[in-house]
């Protein structure tokens, strides 16, 4: 089976997009006001 890659393109340091997609507040910012959860591991 042939590997689908895809590259995006990422106008942010490492340290924004850790924050972007770890938070609550990040990922609120990214998709959508009504984001909830808990960002326990």
């Amino acid at each position: 089976m042939a590997d689908i890659i895809h590259r995006v393109g990422i106008k942010a340091g490492p340290d924004n997009v850790y924050w972007a997609l770890s938070t609550i507040e990040g990922l609120a910012a990214w998709w959508t006001a009504d984001t909830s959860g808990v960002a326990d591991v």
